[in-house]
C-alpha cells in the first residue's frame, strides 16, 4: 500500500512539474512573439538587433529546462527562431544558414526552413509593391533549391504538412513571376 510521504513526494514533483510547463510555455510564447518582431523588422528594412538579442535571451532561459518533457512548446519556439534567423540573414547577405550554424535539431530546421520560405513569398510581395522586382527572382530561385532539396528527405506528419505549403510558396511565386513578364513585354 502506498503511504501518504509518497504522495507527498509525489506532488511535490508534479507541482515542480507544472510550474517549468508554464515557465517554458511563457518562455515560448515570448520567443514567437520576438521572432514576429524580428521579422516585421527585417520587412520593414530596419534594425533587428535589439530584437534578436532578446530572443536569444529567451532560448537561453528555455534550454534550462529538459526539452524531452516539453517537446511541443521547444519545437514550436525553436520553428520561429530558425524562421527569424533565416530570414533576416538572408535578407542581410543572401545567404540560408544551415541547420548546423545554427545549432539546432534537424527536424525543427525543416519546419523553421518551411515557414521561411512564406517570408520569402511575403518579402517578395512587399518589396514588387515598393517597385523592387529584382528579390522574387532571387527568392524564387532560394525557394525552388529549397523544394528540391527537400524533396530528397523522406518526410512524414507535421514536417510533410509544412513542406507541402513550400510547393505551393513556389507555384504562387511563378504566378507572380508570370505577371512580371507578362506586364513587362
Amino acid at each position: 500500500m502506498f503511504s501518504y510521504v509518497m504522495y507527498e513526494e509525489l506532488k511535490a514533483k508534479h507541482e515542480k512539474f507544472e510550474e517549468n510547463r508554464r515557465e517554458v510555455i511563457e518562455l515560448s510564447g515570448a520567443i514567437v512573439r520576438l521572432s514576429k518582431k524580428v521579422i516585421t523588422a527585417v520587412h520593414n528594412g530596419k534594425d533587428c538587433s535589439l530584437e534578436m538579442s532578446e530572443m536569444d535571451g529567451a532560448v537561453e532561459k528555455l534550454e534550462k529546462f529538459d526539452r524531452h518533457v516539453h517537446v511541443p512548446s521547444f519545437s514550436i519556439a525553436y520553428q520561429e527562431v530558425i524562421e527569424a534567423k533565416l530570414y533576416a540573414e538572408y535578407v542581410t547577405s543572401g545567404k540560408v544558414l544551415g541547420f548546423d550554424e545554427l545549432g539546432v535539431d534537424s527536424s525543427d530546421y525543416i519546419l523553421g526552413l518551411c515557414d521561411f520560405v512564406g517570408e520569402l513569398q511575403r518579402g517578395s510581395v512587399i518589396r514588387i509593391s515598393k517597385g523592387d522586382c529584382d528579390f522574387i527572382v532571387r527568392a524564387y530561385d532560394t525557394v525552388t533549391e529549397i523544394y528540391n532539396g527537400l524533396l530528397t528527405i523522406s518526410l512524414r506528419g507535421e514536417v510533410r504538412k509544412k513542406f507541402d505549403s513550400v510547393k505551393y510558396v513556389m507555384i504562387r511565386m511563378e504566378e507572380i513571376l508570370l505577371q512580371l513578364k507578362l506586364k513587362n513585354a
